[in-house]
């Protein structure tokens, strides 16, 4: 880039180099085997020391080198968090949340990276904490990608994650109601006229205002329950998800700031 800089073929240069490395790239990334970790930090390495050599960067450029440095990231948090374990491996459960972050903060537009964060949160609580206040968190988090996810990309495959959002969710509710509390939310559920099964949008919306009514008197875990059902019944209403979030995100204060469950 010095001599180019100096025979005045900076541009021609730049496009030269950046071909080169993304060749470079792909020839790594196409090692499938136990070398898979190896091949992606060398791709990695050389992707990022390729900005400082071209400084000042084109838009177009920096475009081009973020996108592709994200969806490395992306592929090398699969390959901690999951892959490695099919060649016998330990799974890097937060080596793979780091990637993932990383994946998606260059490129927020990535499913890729998206749903596999929120993957990588949800499908590995048990290896991180037992404590009701840790995990609420997590999920909180994945909540938020999904919800971000499902109004982006109506066609990419967030369901399978988010279901087993809801049902750890459900468990965190249950325990922390233990079995009377539980008792309670049956028998009101058992009262109820059973919805029809042609207009779940309708009975989402109306388990979605019982919520908001139990917010607004302080009962946020009834509130959680309806909303979880809510969100079951139409994953695709924006207005139930946010209203998902917001009351997870009012349990998680209460029990981080006042050190116990809301009343």
């Amino acid at each position: 880039m010095t001599v180019a800089r100096r025979a005045g073929m900076t541009a021609r240069a730049k496009k030269a180099l950046v071909r080169t490395v993304l060749g470079r790239v792909e020839a790594l990334i196409d090692e499938e085997r136990a070398r898979r970790g190896d091949v992606l930090d060398e791709a990695i390495a050389l992707v990022e020391a390729v900005p400082p050599v071209l400084h000042p960067l084109e838009r177009e450029v920096r475009d081009q080198l973020e996108g592709r440095l994200s969806s490395l990231y992306s592929m090398r948090g699969v390959w901690r968090g999951y892959t490695r374990t099919k060649h016998g491996m330990r799974s890097d459960v937060y080596g793979a949340e780091a990637d993932l972050r990383r994946a998606l903060a260059l490129n927020p537009a990535s499913n890729h990276a998206r749903d596999n964060l929120a993957r990588a949160l949800v499908f590995t609580l048990d290896a991180r904490s037992d404590e009701l206040p840790a995990r609420l968190g997590l999920l909180h988090d994945a909540l938020g990608l999904l919800d971000v996810g499902l109004g982006q990309a109506l066609t990419h495959n967030y369901r399978e994650t988010l279901g087993e959002c809801l049902e750890e969710l459900d468990r965190l509710l249950a325990t922390d109601l233990g079995v009377v509390g539980v008792g309670a939310l049956m028998r009101s559920d058992g009262a109820e006229e059973p919805p029809d099964e042609n207009d779940l949008a309708s009975w989402a919306a109306e388990l979605t205002d019982r919520a908001e009514t139990e917010l607004a008197g302080g009962d946020v875990r009834k509130a959680l329950h309806h909303l979880i059902r809510a969100t079951r019944a139409d994953v695709m209403d924006a207005r139930v998800r946010s209203a998902l979030l917001d009351a997870v995100s009012r349990w998680l204060t209460a029990l981080t700031t006042e050190g116990g469950s809301p009343p």
